[in-house]
């Protein structure tokens, strides 16, 4: 058994997985992203899928640690006041800049009746709060089971409703619920790809985050080399079930359907134990190159919001081309190092330069705390 004072492996996760965020969404040029560095269309898994269930996660595993000790009000409370923060974060993000251009480049005020209700924000704190409720009325192993319970029926769900993009159970819920003027437009079609019921099988993530939090005994601060390697054991079984899953229940992040919440949950013990192991533990000599993303990791919801809203500025029609500041770096200077290259060299760009700011707060001692 080892004793830490500090779990730096969990701010350095959430530190890679939000500097990843920052990344995929600031491409130059959207046509010309790699594969690997954007969404499947439809059905498929990349590496920018495995992003928002590893955030998800780490909210669970936050959980298992920082609800620890509190109880009845306190702990309702401090639920409540951070999914009403988070809800409204989130939007923030989705008014911002409060103005939009027509067809014919006219500007309107934002009006509340075209305003998308759902968001990464919006899942983020639906879960939250819905998973934090469950945590305080069952036990580890009543929480397993209802993550199955949960997986299985949506997987029953899915599979005799249809898993089209304009024929599926969650657009239709949210359609009825939302509206499909308060949705996302995916290729024209109204749907959101953070809908209400696709949801529920996301809290899965966060319960996996939280239950692998307790299996370690993070929150005692005391780690134990034989469990971690069980834990880890769990999540590559895990995610082979999720695997064997897809072959009919395809993979679909949009969706969130069963076989990628188990694929994303198991990758994502697979990760954080060997973080553990490497950065808590020192072995194999440790992973100083990772600190670096610790300041990330310390202020992940104020870079977050500042990485969104600053690039939603720079994507502006600024120019009478109508054209954004963005968009003319790109074809003035970054495609010059290729039309692909030069998409990722801009994103990295864009990337530094919110790791000058969040490195700056972290010097400063500057936190958001929601």
């Amino acid at each position: 058994m080892t004793a830490i004072s500090r779990l730096q492996s969990l701010d350095i996760f959430r530190g890679l997985i939000i500097a990843m965020m920052i990344l995929v969404g600031a491409s130059g040029n959207y046509d010309y992203t790699y594969e690997m560095l954007d969404h499947a269309p439809w059905k498929g898994f990349t590496p920018t899928d495995f992003i928002f269930p590893a955030f998800l996660f780490i909210v669970g595993v936050a959980q298992s640690l920082s609800l620890k000790k509190l109880k009845g009000r306190q702990r309702n409370k401090k639920l409540l006041k951070r999914f009403v923060i988070l809800f409204a974060l989130g939007l923030l993000i989705n008014c911002f800049p409060f103005f939009y251009y027509d067809a014919l480049h006219k500007m309107h005020p934002m009006a509340l009746e075209d305003i998308r209700i759902m968001g990464v924000l919006q899942r983020i704190a639906l879960a939250y709060v819905i998973s934090g409720v469950l945590e305080h009325y069952f036990s580890i192993k009543g929480l397993v089971i209802i993550c199955m319970l949960i997986a299985s029926a949506y997987y029953l769900l899915l599979s005799h409703t249809g898993y089209a993009l304009e024929h599926n159970m969650v657009r239709r819920l949210d359609l009825g619920v939302l509206g499909a003027q308060h949705m996302y437009k995916d290729k024209g079609v109204s749907f959101d790809p953070e809908g209400l019921l696709s949801t529920s099988t996301v809290i899965i993530n966060v319960l996996a985050g939280f239950v692998t939090g307790k299996w370690l005994g993070l929150a005692e601060r005391q780690i134990q080399v034989d469990a971690l390697l069980k834990v880890m054991i769990t999540g590559v079984v895990i995610t082979a079930a999720g695997y064997l899953l897809s072959y009919s229940d395809p993979v679909i992040k949009k969706l969130w359907t069963t076989s990628f919440t188990l694929i994303t949950a198991g990758l994502s013990i697979v990760l954080f134990t060997t973080l553990i192991y490497v950065v808590d533990l020192g072995k194999r000599g440790g992973a100083g190159w990772l600190r670096p993303f610790r300041a990330f990791g310390k202020n992940a919801i104020l870079i977050y919001l500042i990485s969104e809203l600053l690039m939603r500025i720079l994507v502006l029609p600024a120019f009478e081309d109508r054209s954004s500041i963005y968009m003319r770096a790109y074809n003035t200077i970054y495609r010059h190092f290729g039309l692909y290259n030069g998409a990722l060299l801009q994103a990295c760009t864009y990337l530094l330069m919110c790791w000058g700011i969040v490195c700056f707060f972290d010097h400063r001692r500057l936190y958001l705390k929601v």
